[in-house]
C-alpha cells in the first residue's frame, strides 16, 4: 500500500472513529479485523461520497445541522490530509490576506438623474409610487434616468437593469448584456 493510502486512510479512520463509525465498519468485516481491512473499508466509503455526506441525518434544527457542517470542515481542513497538497493539511498552510477588506465604495451615477436606495424589500420608491424590483438589491444604490416622456432607464452599477413607465409603474427587463451576439451577416 502506497504512502497516499496509508495516510489518507489514518486522517479518514480517525475522523471515522471520532464519530463512532468503526464498531459498525467491524461488524460489517468480522471480529478480527486487521488494518488493512479498515482501510479498505473506508477507502470504499470515501470514494462512494457518502463520507463527505455525513452518513449521518440531518439535525432537527439549524443548530445541529450547523454543528454538523462545523464538524464535517473541522475534519477537512484539520484531519484529513489532501493528496493535491501534498499530503498536508489544508489548515496547515492557510494564511490570512494581509489586506483588510474594506467593502464596496458607495454607488453613485453620475450620468442618471437620481441616485434611490432600494428599499429592504426590494422596492424602488418614485415620488409616491413604489416600484417593484428585487430584494436582491435591498440597500443598494441605482440609478435612474428619463429617456423618454414618462419613461425612466434604472441601472445598477454598469448595467441597464430595465426601464419603467411612471405612469403604470411597472418594469419592463432591459436587454441581456450577456446574450449570445448573432452578426446581421449570419445566416442563422
Amino acid at each position: 500500500m502506497n504512502e497516499f493510502a496509508l495516510n489518507s486512510a489514518e486522517g479518514t479512520s480517525r475522523a471515522a472513529l471520532r464519530r463512532g463509525r468503526s464498531h459498525s465498519i467491524r461488524r460489517a468485516r468480522g471480529p478480527s479485523v486487521t488494518r488493512t481491512k479498515i482501510i479498505c473499508s473506508l477507502d470504499a466509503v470515501a470514494q462512494s461520497g457518502s463520507f463527505e455526506r455525513g452518513l449521518e441525518p440531518t439535525g432537527k434544527n439549524f443548530l445541529q445541522q450547523q454543528a454538523k457542517f462545523d464538524d464535517f470542515i473541522r475534519d477537512y481542513n484539520q484531519e484529513r490530509p489532501h493528496q493535491a497538497l501534498n499530503m498536508r493539511y489544508p489548515a496547515e498552510l492557510y494564511a490570512s490576506s494581509p489586506r483588510p477588506y474594506t467593502g464596496l465604495p458607495e454607488l453613485e451615477y453620475p450620468f442618471h438623474d437620481l441616485t434611490v436606495t432600494i428599499t429592504q424589500c426590494g422596492r424602488l420608491c418614485f415620488g409616491k409610487r413604489k416600484i417593484n424590483l428585487s430584494s436582491v438589491f435591498g440597500g443598494q444604490n441605482v440609478g435612474v434616468r428619463e429617456v423618454a416622456d414618462h419613461v425612466w432607464l434604472i441601472s445598477f452599477m454598469h448595467y441597464d437593469l430595465g426601464f419603467f413607465d411612471d405612469q403604470c409603474t411597472r418594469v419592463e427587463c432591459a436587454p441581456n448584456p450577456f446574450s449570445a451576439k448573432v452578426s446581421t451577416m449570419s445566416p442563422v
